[in-house]
């Protein structure tokens, strides 16, 4: 492994999942090598158990760094990854996630065509057999294609699949992680303060990642709360009304059936009924987060 050449900096923060971040490393030495290099950095956030072990049998075949935090959430992870980077550009995914092998090679083609923007890829099921990892594909799908009908001026990318120059990520302060704690809105924050600044923001479609989360009927209405919980934060500190939060948010829940036909042609046809009623309880738990935040949490802010 060249050591010395590195254009890209890969950053994957990693919470208490060693099978999970060992899954993503070995996807890693599948990668076609960029012509410029690229380097790894994986941010333990504080797991009750070292991943030392999980990690050191990569360090031949991978230009690898291990860091090591007190646990403060995926936004402080990313960033402390951000600071020791050495690449000119900074690749962004989780550790749950298995980029294929063209991966980092679409992604250096698309920000060496646009040096100031940020790009990001798709992700595909590794899953397409579980159900609440199925459901979350294809509102994943509705959601990209509500946000990102203009691949070349897209408003949301995902931070399992970004990449931005690392000059801009610094310039913009990197990842919110004081007021996005949970894993939710933190990366739609990104994007909107990067397009504020004046930099677009690219779908590259052949950036391809695996996603394989495996998930409960708890731990999927758990994901959703939280994600409404970050939509009102995101509204709330970019000092929007709750009026004009639910106005904006509220298209797609109830304009979702739009985009509901291609993203539900995208997974097995024994998987598409059991989904409809989870699609009602994904809207469900997503405003009763947002609902929550709007009265507690916010009074919690105010508090403070």
């Amino acid at each position: 492994m060249n050591r010395g050449k590195c254009g890209l900096s890969i950053i994957i923060p990693t919470y208490a999942r060693p099978a999970q971040i060992a899954s993503c490393l070995e996807s890693l030495t599948k990668l076609v090598p960029p012509r410029s290099g690229f380097e790894v950095i994986v941010v333990d956030d504080g797991s009750p158990e070292p991943i030392d072990s999980v990690v050191r049998p990569f360090q031949d075949a991978l230009n690898i760094t291990l860091l090591r935090q007190v646990n403060s959430g995926p936004a402080r992870a990313r960033n402390a990854g951000a600071e020791i980077a050495k690449g000119q550009f900074l690749a962004f995914t989780d550790d749950d996630c298995c980029p294929e092998p063209e991966w980092l090679c679409a992604i250096e083609r698309a920000l060496e065509a646009n040096p100031m923007c940020m790009v990001g890829g798709v992700t595909k099921n590794l899953l397409p057999n579980e159900l609440f990892a199925t459901t979350s594909h294809v509102i994943h799908l509705m959601v990209y294609a509500f946000f990102n009908r203009n691949p070349e001026d897209a408003l949301l990318l995902a931070s399992n699949n970004m990449a931005i120059p690392a000059e801009i990520f610094h310039r913009l302060g990197g990842f919110d992680a004081e007021y996005f704690r949970k894993a939710a809105a933190e990366d739609r924050d990104l994007c909107f303060r990067c397009r504020e600044l004046g930099h677009q923001l690219k779908l590259v479609p052949d950036a391809v990642i695996g996603h394989a989360h495996s998930m409960s009927l708890s731990k999927f209405c758990r994901q959703h709360f939280w994600y409404g919980q970050g939509a009102f934060q995101y509204h709330r500190k970019q000092s929007r009304v709750v009026v004009q939060s639910l106005k904006n948010d509220t298209r797609l829940h109830t304009q979702f059936y739009r985009w509901l036909p291609g993203a539900l042609g995208s997974i097995p046809l024994i998987m598409r009924i059991p989904v409809l009623p989870l699609l009602v309880i994904w809207q469900l738990a997503n405003a009763a987060g947002f609902f929550y935040e709007s009265y507690y949490g916010q009074r919690l802010h105010e508090a403070r």
